[in-house]
């Protein structure tokens, strides 16, 4: 096994999830009666169950995050995610360079791409402050918006499924030790 993929390895066997608080855990109950079956036993088969409440449970603590991340919109907040973004940006370039020049999986250079287009959008709106209102809100673009949450929620699921089978490729990975 690589050295990369040792490590990789082993970050993965350490991650450890919190536990949930119970105002948690009765949303992630709410959150799985509202998740179709039939959609889950289709795509999951016999591990149905357990990918449907690991999705309940991913949403139940994301809106607890929300919900806790409301009115970081200070300062300090902003310096310490610019910190974390050069810090990732870093070692993203670092691991590039390292690199032959072999093909990254589209997902990843998509996923760059958009994050890219809203540094620059962001760098922008810091360094050239607009003092009147520019953006409006164009007929029909709260619904365009709810149709884009339909499609991001979708290709969610798509990426739990992909993390699966990364799971259980790893698990018979380590099962040949």
């Amino acid at each position: 096994m690589s050295n990369y993929r040792q490590n990789m390895f082993e970050a993965y066997k350490q991650v450890k999830e919190r536990e949930l608080t119970k105002k948690e855990l009765k949303r992630r109950e709410e959150i799985a009666k509202e998740l179709p079956d039939k959609e889950f036993k289709d795509r999951y088969g016999k591990d149905w169950m357990s990918v449907k409440m690991a999705t309940a449970t991913k949403m139940a603590k994301k809106e607890s995050v929300e919900m806790k991340e409301d009115g970081h919109e200070d300062v300090p907040s902003a310096i310490r995610q610019c910190k974390t973004v050069i810090e990732d940006a870093n070692e993203i370039m670092n691991k590039l360079n390292s690199m032959s020049e072999q093909e990254l999986p589209s997902w990843w250079t998509n996923k760059l791409a958009v994050a890219s287009n809203s540094m620059n959008k962001m760098r922008d709106y810091i360094l050239n402050p607009v003092t009147e209102e520019v953006i409006t809100e164009a007929e029909g673009d709260l619904e365009d918006l709810k149709k884009m949450v339909k499609e991001l929620e979708g290709a969610s699921k798509m990426h739990l499924g992909q993390s699966k089978r990364i799971a259980k490729h790893i698990g018979m990975m380590e099962n040949k030790k």
